[in-house]
């Protein structure tokens, strides 16, 4: 497979897209984490997939849109002391990492388009910023405590 560039990554992020499912749904993973796994198809009929993983221990969550499986065209989580390669900064809040082709997924920046404490939110905001049309599909929201 031949490596993603940025501006390939970039191109794709850009594209308008739209779940290939009618219902979003979590399911219940390893260790009581709760995962997503959607498959995203974009107008030019680029294939993607929506991951995205919940500890309702923690209320931390993360989530991903990749290309081929591998290549993250966006990933958005709330780590702290993420150290970006290109600009040497650190990032302490919530982040996004997009692919560049010497870093992978490790280049990152700031945001707050996001919500970080309320799954079902930054599900959607997530989603929104990555130009996913819903259209009719619909999201079963995670039924979790403050939310």
């Amino acid at each position: 497979m031949a490596v993603l560039t940025r501006d390939e990554a970039d191109y794709i992020f850009g594209l308008p897209k739209r779940p290939s499912v009618d219902t979003i749904q979590w399911q219940v993973g390893d260790g009581g984490f709760l995962n997503l796994t959607v498959p995203i198809k974009c107008d030019d009929g680029t294939v993607l997939e929506l991951r995205g993983w919940y500890n309702p221990r923690t209320g931390k969550y993360g989530l991903s849109l990749l290309h081929a499986g591998v290549y993250p065209i966006r990933r958005w989580d709330k780590k702290r002391g993420h150290r970006d390669p290109l600009t040497k900064q650190t990032i302490e809040g919530p982040h996004k990492h997009y692919h560049h082709e010497d870093y992978g997924d490790a280049c990152a920046y700031p945001t707050d388009d996001v919500e970080p404490q309320d799954v079902n939110r930054g599900l959607r905001d997530f989603l929104n910023e990555c130009n996913v049309d819903m259209g009719s599909t619909v999201i079963q929201p995670l039924l979790v405590q403050g939310v």
